[in-house]
């Protein structure tokens, strides 16, 4: 850390350059407690640390700008979100299923679907990241009862690639749709490394 002066930190979810002001005596920021000033080119922005931000799951993007807890979260922006074929309907099945047996994998879930969608839906159309993060711990029986026509979504899920129709492939799709499947199986693979 510098002396005195300006700290910059740019953060893995977003192009965002962070800048928060210390003294080098107290090394506590200069700005009130618990709040950084973010530059994003000539524009600046107070908002809280991330550890004001958010409560719920740890080491998600600070950028968001909402601080309900994941599974309300979760639940307004499947609600919020204009989906194809009954994904909404079934994702807000799903959701009360796992609430009512597993409230645990409930919290974990959401905080999933959070986590994908702060870290890589803000440069790309964030549902895609937030249905795989949604349904990454559903069981084979939850896959087949809640994603049987949202192949999209099941194909986005490492370990279940036995549950796809035989036409979603490689062979079978667009070489930018394949590659974006792939891309975010990674992301959701991911998460098991994180202990998310």
């Amino acid at each position: 850390m510098k002396p005195d002066g300006v700290v910059r930190v740019t953060w893995r979810s977003t192009a965002a350059l962070a800048e928060a002001t210390y003294s080098s005596a107290s090394r506590i920021p200069l700005l009130p407690a618990r709040w950084i000033r973010y530059t994003i080119g000539q524009s600046h922005l107070l908002l809280p640390d991330e550890q004001t931000l958010f409560g719920g799951c740890p080491g998600e993007s600070f950028m968001s700008t909402d601080t309900t807890d994941d599974i309300a979260w979760a639940r307004r922006v499947n609600a919020q979100w204009i989906v194809r074929e009954g994904l909404r309907a079934s994702a807000a099945a799903y959701l009360d299923r796992i609430a009512s047996i597993d409230p645990e994998r409930l919290q974990r879930s959401c905080c999933r679907a959070r986590r994908l969608t702060d870290r890589y839906g803000t440069s790309e159309d964030p549902k895609p990241w937030f249905y795989a993060g949604l349904f990454s711990l559903a069981s084979g029986d939850e896959v087949r009862h809640f994603l049987t026509e949202h192949h999209f979504t099941l194909a986005t899920l490492p370990g279940h690639e036995d549950e796809l129709p035989a036409f979603l492939g490689p062979d079978g799709v667009a070489t930018s749709t394949w590659e974006k499947i792939l891309h975010i199986r990674e992301g959701v693979a991911g998460l098991a490394g994180e202990g998310a």
